[in-house]
């Protein structure tokens, strides 16, 4: 299965000094269904490869954030720095 979640919103340093950008984003999220005969189908691992970009062309450094959307949805996002974004599981 795959989704596709893209917007604009605001983008926060989660570590070191308190940076925070107004971005658009668009990720991909790959999820794997499991089945097994005798079973319903159940979620299986997901995966999450996107772009995260500053509206200002400010260069966003790597690291772990916290992305607000414009409809408040709050997700967990680390950069490995050269355009890769990944969402991180949530909290619990």
């Amino acid at each position: 299965m795959r989704e596709v979640l893209e917007g604009k919103g605001t983008l926060r340093a989660t570590t070191g000094s308190p940076q925070e950008w107004p971005v658009q984003y668009r990720f991909v999220i790959d999820t794997n269904m499991v089945t097994r005969p005798g079973f319903p189908p159940a979620m299986g691992k997901s995966k999450s490869e996107g772009m995260v970009t500053a509206i200002g062309g400010d260069s966003i450094p790597a690291g772990y954030y916290q992305l607000t959307a414009q409809d408040g949805e709050i997700i967990r996002v680390q950069s490995h720095g050269f355009g890769a974004w990944y969402i991180l599981s949530p909290m619990a």
